[in-house]
């Protein structure tokens, strides 16, 4: 997946309409947001295929830096450095610049 948004998962959602609205499959939106169930919890932020140039990712509980690369495929240092951080601590909540 070259491009990606974030999409916060609202009442209703499934992964099947979700996959069919992003033209994917349910499969690789669990597989690129490592899931091993397909149920949603409201307010859940989903990698989707997108277009946006600018993309920004909230800290949810259990994060940290390096699962946070991992994630948008991007090397530690290289977002740090997208952050202007020192250190590889990260907050609940606390606002990452991924592209």
């Amino acid at each position: 997946m070259d491009k990606f948004d974030i999409y916060i998962v609202k009442a209703g959602d499934t992964l099947y309409n979700l996959a069919k609205k992003y033209e994917t499959t349910w499969q690789d939106l669990m597989k690129t947001n490592n899931m091993t169930s397909t149920l949603l919890r409201i307010g859940k932020q989903l990698i989707v295929p997108g277009n946006a140039n600018k993309i920004e990712y909230y800290v949810e509980v259990g994060d940290t830096l390096f699962n946070i690369a991992q994630k948008f495929k991007m090397d530690i240092d290289e977002l740090k450095k997208k952050n202007n951080l020192n250190t590889e601590d990260v907050t609940l909540g606390q606002l990452l610049k991924i592209k």
